[in-house]
C-alpha cells in the first residue's frame, strides 16, 4: 500500500524486494539473530516482520493465545499505522 502510490510503472514492482528481503534477514525468518549487533536486533524488533515471526514460532510451540497477544496488538497496530499511510499516499496519487 505504501510502495504502490510511490512507483511510476509496474516494471518498478520489483523495488519491494529490496525492502523485504533485508527485513526477512533481520527479523528472523531464515537464521537467528542471535550473531547480530544489537542495535541491528533492536531495529529488527521493532518492526512488524519480527513480531509475526515471533507470534508464528510461539503458535507452532504451541503457546496459548495470551502468550501471543502483545505481538498480535503489536500487528494490528502496524497494520492501521501503514494501511492509513498507504491510503494516504495513494488518495495523493489519484489527485496529482
Amino acid at each position: 500500500m505504501i510502495v504502490g502510490p510511490l512507483l511510476k510503472s509496474e516494471s518498478q514492482a520489483p523495488i519491494c524486494w529490496v525492502i523485504i528481503v533485508p527485513l526477512a534477514m533481520i527479523s528472523g525468518a531464515w537464521f537467528s539473530g542471535e550473531g547480530m549487533p544489537s542495535f541491528i536486533k533492536s531495529f529488527a524488533e521493532a518492526l512488524p516482520f519480527a513480531q509475526a515471526i515471533n507470534a508464528s514460532r510461539a503458535v507452532i510451540n504451541g503457546a496459548s493465545l495470551s502468550a501471543i497477544l502483545p505481538d498480535f496488538y503489536r500487528l494490528i497496530g502496524w497494520t492501521v499505522a501503514l494501511f492509513s499511510a498507504g491510503i494516504i499516499l495513494f488518495k495523493r496519487r489519484m489527485v496529482s
